[in-house]
């Protein structure tokens, strides 16, 4: 972590040794002059406390493949916002993610920050995560217009920018779920063919007492391409949200099964059934937020990458009237593509209101993009691969002028 910190601004390693016998202007004079300070804490009590006083963040550093354990209280005994600072869980991995352990150690510590960590690259994540060097990484929702940024992604990690956490909602979600994981470019643009493309999700109609679509097949496809893991066991620190209209409140999941949420912030009213759970009726984050910049914003300081698909433009028509024509004449107005299906209808109205709100959050991306997609519509699967050509080659060309903008530094005491 020091050599890691190092490569951005002067750093310094304190430990026990180092510091015996040293007053507070020693320590204060430490600081002055060095970018970062990590001081190493041990088993000593008064040495604990005193790295307690003087760090601006805490971290626990635990053996992922070990019993958790409690954070050691007693060191902030004499320092009464100590425990009210932030403080992150680092996971250290000796050779692969070993699965359950983030969650199992989030029971001892919850509602703070984890990371895993396998190796130097991982390292160098929560280096930039820690200064406020980090690249956030929000996806929006939009139907079949969001495999545009399965391109965006490519561009970025072609332009050198390491993404080094992920959020978004409905299509964005299931896309930024790929990045989590670390698929390469090959596994995202195969993998989300398989379940989009070729697994044709939207093909289990039923009745439509509670929606045009059974939502098996999602679940389904879902669960075959994420399996059992839970999102604390994602490589990447990663959210996505759902609307519960339950308690009328956007929801962030950082944990939990990833399938399931990933469902839930997918599930359009109207076209999927709404996901139920402990009493709570779930449906698609984008009904209350396609573009949750502020929570990225909120969780971690550092720069943000949006890619916003615009659905502005989805529903056009040339046609006159105020009530449903005969059958023969719908049929007719489909085929030369001059009426909106119920489809289309139902997925623009539940992104439309959270849309407007989308613009309100632009300002808080370093790096927005806005693919063309105006000739995409939002059920049209059969344009993958044209859509991420679409968001590759307009994000290569936005990207290139605007790398130098990206990262600033700040001072930090660990």
């Amino acid at each position: 972590l020091v050599e890691m910190l190092g490569r951005l601004g002067n750093t310094v390693l304190v430990d026990q040794e180092t510091a015996k016998g040293k007053l507070s202007s020693w320590f204060n004079e430490l600081e002055v002059h060095s970018r970062f300070v990590v001081y190493l804490a041990d088993a000593d009590d008064d040495w604990q406390a005193q790295c307690v006083r003087q760090a601006d963040c805490l971290l626990l550093l635990a053996n992922a493949q070990e019993e958790p354990g409690t954070w050691p209280a007693s060191a902030c005994a004499d320092a009464s916002s100590a425990l009210s600072r932030p403080r992150h869980l680092v996971l250290l991995h000796p050779h692969n993610l070993v699965t359950g352990a983030a969650r199992r150690w989030l029971r001892m510590t919850p509602d703070i920050p984890h990371h895993h960590v396998r190796g130097s690259a991982d390292v160098r994540r929560v280096a930039r995560l820690l200064t406020g060097r980090s690249l956030g990484l929000v996806l929006s929702g939009g139907g079949a217009r969001g495999f545009t940024q399965i391109g965006v992604v490519r561009a970025l990690r072609e332009a050198g920018l390491e993404i080094d956490c992920v959020g978004g909602t409905s299509i964005g979600a299931i896309i930024g779920a790929g990045v989590a994981l670390e698929w390469s470019d090959e596994e995202m643009f195969d993998n989300y063919y398989r379940s989009f493309v070729s697994g044709r999700p939207l093909r289990d109609y039923t009745l439509p007492m509670v929606a045009l679509t059974r939502g098996r097949r999602v679940a389904m496809l879902l669960r075959e391409q994420f399996g059992a893991r839970d999102i604390t066991d994602l490589p990447l620190p990663y959210f996505c949200c759902s609307s519960n209209l339950s308690s009328g409140q956007l929801v962030t999941h950082r944990d939990g099964p990833l399938w399931l949420w990933l469902r839930a912030s997918c599930a359009i009213p109207g076209v999927l059934p709404p996901v139920c759970h402990h009493g709570q009726v779930y449906v698609d984050g984008a009904v209350m937020n396609n573009l949750p910049t502020d929570i990225m914003h909120a969780q971690q300081p550092g720069d943000i990458a949006a890619v916003d698909i615009g659905a502005d433009d989805a529903l056009r028509t040339t046609l006159e009237e105020y009530y449903t024509p005969p059958w023969w004449k719908l049929i007719f107005d489909f085929k030369r593509n001059a009426r909106p299906g119920i489809f289309d209808i139902l997925i623009r109205s539940g992104m439309v209101n959270a849309e407007i709100a989308s613009a309100d959050r632009h300002h808080l991306a370093k790096l927005l993009l806005k693919p063309p997609v105006t000739d995409i519509g939002l059920l049209d699967w059969k344009s993958y691969e044209r859509a991420v050509e679409v968001g590759y080659h307009y994000a290569l060309r936005v990207i290139g002028g605007q790398r130098d903008r990206l990262h600033e530094q700040v001072p930090l005491r660990v």
